[in-house]
């Protein structure tokens, strides 16, 4: 997998493209869709090793729970 920053002519931002070579599959996420993905999946190595609690990790949009 290769990651890298792209920016076209036309684009206000940056994206973050996560690009599987031998597929020719990519995804292309903004800064704030990657930021998402990393806090999840930062969260999900945490629990797997122990030094985080079960709760789930709330992002922008989800509603607390009661």
């Amino acid at each position: 997998m290769v990651v890298y920053l792209m920016q076209g002519d036309r684009e206000v931002a940056p994206r973050i493209v996560f690009e599987e070579t031998f597929r020719r599959f990519d995804i292309k996420l903004t800064l704030a869709e990657t930021k998402q993905l990393f806090a999840v999946l930062g969260h999900a190595l945490r629990l797997a090793d122990g030094s985080a609690e079960e709760d789930p990790i709330l992002l922008p949009g989800d509603r607390k729970a009661a």
